[in-house]
């Protein structure tokens, strides 16, 4: 089904870099982020209040994640601190591990209740915490010190884990981190991974590079094809997220397009809003069904996608998914 896009971000702050967006499993509660501030939205981006954390004013707010029902988020900033609410935003804590003080906070994820969360600093090192940011322990690949993590998503359990770093390999895990593989694509190594999105179960990873290709693994990164829309070939994919199930996925484009799948990326449509081809779509969200979607371009505008109504099959049944995933807990 096609996708209605409409401008929304908050007054005042159109033509800002928006760098970061997450969303709620139902698209109600959306956090986004700027070169300036931080914004939550808990009416699928009618309304915007600004919940930045105080002190950290006229931060670039590079990564954020939130959990299935929007009550926990974690919010990094470039050259700043990390940061959690527990309360959709209304307060927050510093929770950086020890010593990582005013770094660029650039990868993050979480599991659907918030509990566990992955964090990755530019030039620095991966973190894992199992109780929503109070301890933290570092969980890096065997010879990854230092390196420049760039993107991490994490199923909805927080067992699977996927981490990329800059100049450097693709990495899973399956139990949480302890553990890790390298799970690049064959002659991929030493690239600059710059984004990656997972199923709800971690069966299903899109990933892709600077200057490369967009990979999708239907198997937990055992094996990959590449899947980038036709003539997009040596592009740089900046942003990507895909729906609960792995069928939908959205995909940007460093100064290029905005592509849309509902197939898991056999086939793919140019959807960016008119008049944004082109541009430079740095951050993207989903919400679990795919019915909504977050955009965001660097310096530009962000913008709401809404799925038309009609039924879709897909729909209903990422809805039963969350159900049971929710009676589950």
């Amino acid at each position: 089904m096609a996708h209605t896009w409409a401008e929304t971000q908050p007054a005042g702050d159109a033509d800002k870099y928006w760098q970061t967006s997450s969303m709620s499993s139902d698209g109600s509660k959306i956090i986004a982020g700027n070169t300036l501030r931080l914004y939550l939205s808990t009416n699928s981006g009618t309304n915007w209040s600004e919940v930045r954390p105080a002190g950290d004013e006229d931060k670039s707010w590079l990564t954020s994640s939130m959990s299935d029902d929007g009550s926990v988020i974690i919010a990094g900033a470039y050259s700043g601190r990390l940061y959690l609410s527990t309360n959709s935003g209304s307060s927050w804590s510093e929770v950086q591990p020890a010593g990582v003080a005013d770094k660029n906070w650039y990868a993050s994820s979480m599991s659907d209740d918030g509990s566990k969360i992955i964090a990755g600093v530019g030039y620095g090192r991966l973190y894992l915490s199992t109780n929503s940011g109070t301890n933290w322990s570092e969980v890096r690949p065997a010879g990854s010190a230092n390196k420049f993590w760039y993107t991490a998503a994490m199923s909805s359990d927080g067992s699977v884990i996927i981490a990329g770093a800059y100049s450097g390999r693709l990495y899973l895990s399956t139990d949480s981190g302890t553990s890790w593989s390298e799970v690049q694509p064959a002659g991929v190594a030493n690239k600059n991974w710059r984004t990656s999105s997972m199923s709800s179960d971690g069966s299903k990873i899109i990933a892709g590079v600077q200057n490369g290709s967009l990979y999708l693994s239907t198997n937990s990164g055992s094996s990959w094809s590449e899947v980038q829309p036709a003539g997009n070939a040596n592009k740089t994919w900046y942003t990507s997220a895909m729906s609960s199930d792995g069928s939908k996925i959205i995909a940007g484009v460093y100064s290029g397009r905005l592509y849309l799948s509902t197939n898991s990326g056999s086939s793919w449509s140019e959807v960016q809003p008119a008049g944004e081809a082109d541009k430079i779509w740095q951050t993207s969200s989903m919400s679990d069904d795919g019915s909504k979607i977050i955009a965001g371009v660097d310096n530009g505008r962000i913008y709401l996608g809404t799925e038309e109504s009609g039924g879709d099959p897909s729909s209903i049944i990422n809805h039963i998914m969350h159900y049971r995933r929710l009676m589950s807990r």
